[in-house]
């Protein structure tokens, strides 16, 4: 790593990258990009690849040019309202509502899915903001939820960074089976994890324009399984809720 008075290098190219793209709605070509930073062009792909894995840069074929992704909106948002704009007040009512023995709000942000809350019914009080990456993205209810209405590039980027057959594996057995239960939940609207000692429902929460923002689930103990279709209802009415967030 080059550091030149005080200043890391390849974190002050990328974000002359990030200048340049957003003073180009049309987009920049690697070319340009090269010619600008005044670097060859496997340095200047490699910067843009990072910035593409992370979300910031999304990459346009036909031609091939580099655009703004969600990132920087995404980074924006949170910082905004904190990792979910709906005051706590509002959250706990539901989650005493739906009769779970928890309540998770899962956001997609940049290129990760981020748990933003959670109440459970330990502390059935408190509405937790743990702000931090789900642990478990391949197991995770909410996580599934959102991971099944990705843009297909989007995916395909997510599992690049982690890979199955490394996180999650151990829950699917192989690729297939997980790629087919994403297609099954994306088709059904809702998300019900097979492998769990709990019940899990979540459901996906979508942008004004269609894009998918995060998802709402809950967990049930055994004897709360008959309040799932109730339940259901309920979070659909407050993920609508969640878009203007």
């Amino acid at each position: 790593m080059l550091i030149l008075f005080g200043m890391v290098q390849a974190l002050s190219r990328g974000i002359d990258i990030l200048e340049l793209v957003a003073a180009t709605p049309q987009g920049v070509s690697l070319g340009v990009l090269a010619e600008r930073l005044g670097v060859a062009k496997p340095t200047a792909f490699s910067l843009a690849k990072t910035l593409v894995e992370r979300g910031f840069l999304r990459k346009v074929e036909r031609p091939i040019r580099y655009c703004l992704g969600e990132g920087l909106s995404a980074l924006m948002g949170r910082a905004a309202v904190g990792g979910g704009g709906v005051p706590d007040a509002e959250w706990l009512p539901l989650f005493c509502a739906s009769g779970a023995s928890s309540l998770v709000y899962t956001r997609w942000v940049g290129s990760d899915c981020l748990m933003a809350r959670r109440v459970d019914a330990s502390r059935p009080e408190l509405v937790q903001r743990p702000d931090c990456l789900v642990a478990s993205p391949y197991s995770f209810a909410t996580s599934l939820c959102v991971l099944s209405f990705l843009p297909v590039s989007d995916l395909e980027q997510f599992l690049r960074r982690y890979p199955l057959v490394e996180y999650g594996l151990w829950a699917w057995g192989d690729v297939a089976r997980f790629r087919a239960f994403l297609g099954k939940v994306a088709e059904q609207g809702v998300c019900q994890p097979p492998h769990s000692d709990q019940e899990r429902i979540a459901v996906p929460i979508f942008g004004l324009g269609g894009d998918i923002k995060g998802s709402l689930g809950v967990s049930f103990n055994a004897e709360q399984v008959l309040q799932r279709e109730a339940t259901f209802s309920l979070l659909n009415n407050f993920a609508e809720k969640l878009k203007n967030f």
